[in-house]
């Protein structure tokens, strides 16, 4: 968790489209000031609406443990 949560780089996490997880680099990137901000969400409260299928198509295509969203 402590390497998660000090990477310079957004790390979020997913359950079933929902937020769980989001390390305080996203939620700068998000302009958020807390995680308690985000988790809960779904994505398509966050992602653009013209973004939001490319977003899905994406995530879906991660198959694999350590595939990455990049």
């Amino acid at each position: 968790r402590q390497l998660l949560d000090h990477s310079p780089d957004m790390i979020a996490v997913h359950e079933n489209g929902r937020f769980v997880y989001m390390n305080p680099a996203g939620v700068r990137w998000l302009a958020g000031t807390s995680e308690d901000q985000f988790v809960g969400r779904r994505l398509s409260e966050v992602v653009h609406p013209n973004e939001i299928h490319a977003v899905m198509a994406r995530i879906s295509s991660l198959r694999r443990v350590g595939d990455t969203f990049g």
